[in-house]
């Protein structure tokens, strides 16, 4: 049936006009000219099985074609110009410098909202500085932020934690720098609960034990004579107990 429809004649006209107009268009003018009654999709199931190139589409813009707009900046009716932004002006919502605020997301290990300040400076990230480069401010944790007021840069693998466990407390004499490998274990369930600077070295001891037994187990060296020793920076207490007799 497909070869009694669509001859050479018919195939060659059906690749002259099918890239010239739209297909509900050939389809009208094919079944005038050649009699027939096809519909749409077969013309355009035939025209891609002959290889006739894409259709011209209704909503796609000719080569060539001039927008209306062009050369304009956008349209702005007549006393629109009252709630433009003036030149340094800020917008109702800005915050102050130094204001501080709630990030919900900010700890998203112990679902514990974190404490924000806004400091002045451009963001230290590559991504922060993309998504605002203009920007002179930016929000960081505020017990961070005064513990490097204190000590400086916090080191490499540390954290800063609240000894007592509240996010609010942000006095220096409640801050501390931890190892990242003891915060894991600081923030497990069974941990043991704040209880102060006084205890906090203890914690954060116990807290190395963890670490370095968990990380001798994943190494296949449930001794931990050199993952867990190296970590604590301490023997082993079984290469130093007495042989049995």
């Amino acid at each position: 049936m497909a070869a009694r429809i669509f001859d050479l004649y018919r195939k060659a006209w059906l690749r002259a006009f099918y890239p010239r107009y739209t297909i509900d268009e050939t389809t009208r003018l094919f079944n005038e000219r050649f009699g027939t009654s096809l519909t749409r999709e077969q013309i355009r199931n035939a025209a891609n099985r002959f290889k006739c190139g894409p259709g011209k589409d209704p909503q796609r813009f000719a080569p060539g074609h001039v927008p209306h707009n062009k050369g304009r900046k956008g349209h702005c009716p007549p006393g629109s110009e009252k709630g433009w932004f003036r030149k340094g002006e800020d917008p109702v919502n800005t915050r102050a410098l130094y204001a501080e605020r709630w990030d919900h997301a900010g700890n998203r290990d112990s679902r514990t909202p974190v404490l924000m300040i806004k400091i002045p400076g451009a963001a230290p990230y590559a991504s922060q500085k993309r998504a605002g480069a203009h920007q002179k401010t930016r929000w960081v944790r505020k017990a961070v932020w005064i513990w490097e007021r204190e000590h400086g840069p916090v080191p490499e693998g540390h954290a800063i934690v609240q000894l007592d466990g509240d996010p609010a407390n942000c006095d220096p004499a409640n801050l501390d720098c931890v190892p990242r490998s003891a915060l894991a274990m600081l923030n497990v369930p069974w941990a043991i609960p704040p209880a102060g600077r006084e205890l906090n070295a203890v914690r954060v001891r116990i807290a190395q034990v963890r670490a370095g037994l968990s990380m001798a187990r994943r190494n296949g060296n449930p001794s931990g004579n050199t993952q867990t020793g190296s970590l604590l920076s301490c023997p082993d207490p079984r290469s130093t107990a007495p042989t049995p007799t």
